[in-house]
């Protein structure tokens, strides 16, 4: 984050991004839902694994901490091992390397 806004703190967060451009949250709020909470062929469990998934590869702390509580609340269970993020709901096994 800092290399894409220098005046941001080291540990910067996407919170402090939207507190320096507030008028882009709205229209971040609606591109999250309708990408997370749209129509589509996958569930929203899968679409909160998968960007838990892509955010712990971005080396996104904030929205992988995020999408994994969601992902959680819909019944995903995630766990870290050895540098393998694995993955289990309950009518599926999910591993993904």
């Amino acid at each position: 984050m800092k290399r894409l806004f220098p005046s941001l703190p080291e540990d910067a967060t996407l919170g402090n991004v939207f507190q320096m451009f507030p008028g882009k949250l709205s229209l971040w709020c609606q591109y999250e839902s309708l990408v997370m909470r749209g129509e589509s062929e996958l569930s929203a469990s899968e679409r909160e694994l998968i960007a838990a998934y892509v955010s712990g590869l971005n080396a996104c702390s904030y929205c992988h901490e995020a999408h994994t509580v969601f992902a959680r609340a819909y019944g995903i269970i995630c766990r870290h091992s050895f540098g393998v993020f694995k993955l289990r709901s309950d009518d599926k096994n999910f591993a993904v390397a």
